[in-house]
């Protein structure tokens, strides 16, 4: 019995150690404070999943996209009137920033136009099983740029004074766009609650937060700082200006929100039904960025002046793509129907 009683005093006695070895690391953080908002809501999205959403209600998520899929051709042309409207058109159609294609794409010709945080990483994976591999969608990590072709290396192939238009016009054009307020929470979510990144800047901002600071106060922070346009970075960027919406040939433009159902017009075009695309993990409501609660949760606690100067800052992220404001019934979809100049006071 003595024996007994010695081994269980130091198993207890290592796991004791064991806890406080990681509470000295701040590991216990990761698993807790840093999504606090985020787990619970979503496990109210969970609970609510059957219930009738009322968008705009902070108690509800995101329910059935496919009752907000607009037709691809109406989108692109009101893309194009909007951009003519409010003179955002060019003459020299530049490309957008970053475009992808499959490395067998003579075989699959898809040419992306990447946009960070609107399911990139997904279209990556996707291109990665055009490509042959065989791997679980789950198990593929580090699917970075160089796992697929980038636009660049294609040119490679052609004399340099070959015009870009000539160069694309084989492939079929796609890119997704997003609602900038749910990109924004989901950029926050990668860089800041996850990795810490830019933790730096922001308590330059408010000395007062540390990495244990709520998200909710973090938050603030970081879009006060974004709302200022002093704050760069690919991944909460204006879309517009980097995907070229305005002046790119696409023949698709689809919204992250009903990734699943317009990836079926992609696929029917391309001849890519038979390798299912993973779809987005925003519209399967898997990620608790894509309830509307969350984004109360976040947003509601943001100064009205700041939400003014942020709604200014990605103004025409939302009138040339047609996106609603956290507000509208339709949030975060798009809505093609308001009043714009009204909504945007673009005007006054």
């Amino acid at each position: 019995m003595g024996c007994r009683w010695k081994i269980l005093f130091s198993a207890l006695l290592f796991g004791t150690m064991c806890v406080v070895y990681l509470n000295l690391l701040g590991v216990h953080n990761d698993t807790s404070d840093h999504f606090n908002v985020t787990v619970q809501a979503s496990d109210q999205a969970k609970s609510d999943n059957n219930s009738t959403s009322r968008a705009g209600h902070e108690d509800d998520p995101i329910i059935s996209s496919s009752d907000h899929v607009v037709d691809s051709q109406q989108y692109l042309d009101f893309v194009h009137q909007q951009c003519e409207k409010y003179g955002k058109s060019t003459s020299d159609k530049e490309r957008p920033r970053l475009m992808l294609l499959p490395r067998n794409y003579g075989k699959y010709g898809i040419l992306y136009a990447s946009n960070p945080k609107s399911g990139s990483t997904t279209f990556k994976k996707w291109f990665l099983r055009l490509q042959g591999s065989k791997q679980e969608y789950v198990d593929m990590a580090g699917v970075t740029v160089s796992r697929v072709m980038a636009f660049g290396e294609l040119m490679a192939h052609y004399d340099p004074s070959t015009p870009i238009s000539q160069l694309v016009e084989p492939y079929f054009k796609v890119g997704f766009v997003r609602n900038p307020l749910t990109r924004l929470i989901s950029a926050f979510r990668d860089k800041i609650a996850r990795r810490y990144y830019y933790m730096g800047t922001l308590r330059k901002h408010d000395p007062s937060l540390t990495r244990n600071s709520s998200d909710v106060d973090k938050f603030r922070a970081f879009v006060e700082i974004i709302a200022t346009g002093k704050l760069y970075n690919m991944h909460w960027n204006q879309q517009w200006s980097n995907m070229k919406v305005c002046d790119w040939p696409y023949h698709f433009l689809g919204q992250t929100e009903t990734t699943r159902e317009q990836m079926k017009i992609v696929q029917q075009h391309t001849g890519t039904e038979r390798f299912e695309f993973p779809g987005s993990r925003a519209e399967q409501g898997l990620d608790s960025v894509a309830t509307v609660q969350l984004a109360h949760e976040l947003y509601d606690g943001i100064d009205e002046e700041v939400m003014g100067r942020l709604y200014k800052r990605f103004q025409w992220d939302f009138v040339l793509m047609g996106y609603s404001k956290l507000d509208n019934p339709n949030f975060p979809y798009i809505d093609l129907d308001q009043d714009f100049d009204q909504n945007f006071k673009l005007y006054s």
